[in-house]
């Protein structure tokens, strides 16, 4: 089980993930989408698959999650720079593990650099 007993809450990521990298960005963490001009360099996060927890009493109250974070700059050092800090953050406080690398992809109509790394979490 985790060490998680059945009656304690899941956590949602909403509430996890933003104040672990609100500071990096400068408050510019978003679920999903950014806001239409949201100063650079930003990070949205998402839901991005899991493995339900269960077991012969149903459901556990733990949760795991592929959480998907997205890293934009119009600078690729920086972007780089940034995810680096992602990852070092989300290691340290959550036990979040990274899943393969960084994944740079070039957004053709923005010219953003556009910086996604998948991370395995218990929360």
């Amino acid at each position: 089980m985790h060490g998680r007993k059945k009656e304690d809450a899941v956590t949602p990521l909403s509430t996890l993930v933003p104040p672990i990298l609100n500071a990096l960005v400068d408050g510019r963490v978003f679920p999903d989408v950014a806001p239409e001009g949201t100063p650079e360099p930003w990070i949205v996060y998402g839901l991005a698959g899991g493995t339900p927890i269960v077991d012969l009493d149903g459901l556990d109250e733990l949760a795991h999650s592929r959480l998907q974070i997205d890293v934009y700059s119009s600078d690729s050092a920086e972007a780089e720079v940034l995810m680096r800090s992602v990852v070092q953050a989300l290691a340290s406080t959550l036990q979040a593990m990274p899943i393969g690398g960084p994944v740079s992809l070039p957004e053709g109509d923005t010219r953003l650099i556009h910086v996604s790394q998948d991370f395995s979490l218990f929360h």
